[in-house]
């Protein structure tokens, strides 16, 4: 017995749908044709409506296994590509001024010196932190 419940996923509606188009030709004697939202329907018009659906669901399981597809290329070139652009974009760094770094979307990397005070308390607060690091490993 067969289950009227709706299908969740692509591959159950595809087969559902199937099956209703075995279920029509093999009693094809018996239901000449329905009458459906008002309108008379044949059982070569039903027939062609479920198809039209398989045949849709299966053209958008090939654009999406394509899709990804291309998506993984797209990654594995931009993984690959990534050392070369990052050495590209270093030498632009060395070789030209802000303006025309600007030309290439790049600027240029500030640093930040800080006050002597602000040094100052940065490589107490470091000290501090490298010895509790090394008071952690020994306790």
């Amino acid at each position: 017995m067969g289950n009227n419940t709706p299908k969740k996923n692509r591959s159950d509606q595809t087969t559902a749908d199937q099956t209703l188009i075995d279920g029509f030709n093999e009693h094809a004697t018996l239901i000449s044709g329905m009458f459906i939202s008002g309108a008379s329907r044949s059982r070569r018009e039903i027939v062609a409506t479920l198809q039209s659906r398989i045949d849709s669901s299966e053209r958008v399981v090939a654009a999406r296994a394509n899709w990804l597809a291309a998506v993984e290329a797209d990654r594995t070139l931009h993984h690959e590509t990534q050392p070369f652009i990052a050495i590209v974009k270093r030498g632009l760094l060395a070789m030209l001024d802000g303006h025309a770094l600007a030309d290439f979307g790049l600027t240029l990397r500030e640093t930040y010196i800080g006050s002597a005070d602000a040094r100052k308390a940065a490589a107490v607060k470091a000290k501090a932190t490298r010895a509790a690091r090394l008071a952690a490993r020994a306790g």
